[in-house]
């Protein structure tokens, strides 16, 4: 482990049991400091994470952004890259880090490989993610969003060989739940934005992003699986401006990490999406 330049990992977790061990074992292949920031699991996430190595801060849930900031600032090295619990780092991924140092100024952005139950989608919306991770402490910290939080700076947007594997699909029960409570993060981030729902948000956005992910970005290669991402991304896109339009952000809390406020009859409806 001979990166030229250190590198701290920050992890952020709740409920992760069946994610952090792959996580941090892929973790401990780059870095010696590894920082779990779990907010209230009740799983045994911070205890597996202790027993694999890595220290861990307890921290009160205020959102995506600040969780990543205080694991940060606890961190040992300048340079931090941030995972979720259920990715890994790609072996080519491993050997640039340790080999190239990144420069100050900019934030380092890699290729993201989602997966379908292990299966990986090649096309659509989902097989062509990137994401900005790697970044100094002294360039760039996350913004407060309630969903999606990007890192904010002075810095250079740049691209990084290799790729960050994720497995957030696991259970496609589970990752519309997940859609569904990141559809009303999405509502607040978009109602303290001062934006507002219009006709087009609700009826030709969701058709818009359907068509973008299962033809215009060749979802349809991947078969079933890519016609099923287009379903959900469509109604994922009309369930945040539907919130947003109706004001249910505001009357209804939004529900913690790894919940649902959806009801039976949208949970029975998107399950045959997935099914």
């Amino acid at each position: 482990m001979q990166n030229r330049v250190p590198i701290s990992i920050v992890i952020i977790t709740r409920n992760e049991a069946a994610n952090i061990a792959d996580c941090l074992r892929s973790a401990r292949r780059l870095s010696d400091d590894i920082v779990v920031v779990d907010s209230g699991s009740t799983d045994g996430t911070a205890r597996l994470a202790a027993l694999c190595g890595a220290r861990v801060l307890h921290n009160k849930w205020e959102g995506y952004g600040a969780a990543r900031n205080k694991g940060a600032a606890a961190t040992r090295y300048d340079w931090i890259l941030a995972l979720d619990a259920d990715e890994r780092l790609d072996f080519d991924l491993l050997e640039q880090l340790k080999e190239d140092a990144p420069k100050r100024g900019r934030v380092y952005r890699f290729r993201r490989r989602n997966h379908w139950e292990e299966r990986r989608i090649r096309f659509g919306t989902l097989g062509f993610e990137r994401i900005a991770r790697l970044y100094h402490r002294h360039d760039a910290q996350w913004n407060d969003f309630a969903v999606h939080e990007r890192l904010t700076g002075s810095f250079q947007l740049c691209k990084w060989p290799g790729t960050i594997l994720h497995f957030g699909i696991a259970y496609p029960d589970q990752y519309l739940r997940k859609r569904e409570h990141y559809a009303w993060l999405s509502a607040i981030t978009y109602a303290r934005q001062g934006r507002k729902a219009r006709l087009y948000h609700l009826l030709g956005a969701p058709l818009f992003d359907a068509l973008k992910s299962y033809l215009f970005l060749g979802g349809f290669l991947d078969g079933i699986v890519g016609w099923k991402i287009a379903r959900i991304t469509a109604w994922y896109t009309a369930r945040k401006y539907t919130l947003l339009r109706s004001g249910q952000h505001e009357t209804h809390p939004a529900p913690t990490a790894g919940e649902s406020a959806c009801t039976v009859a949208s949970l029975q409806q998107l399950s045959s999406a997935a099914s």
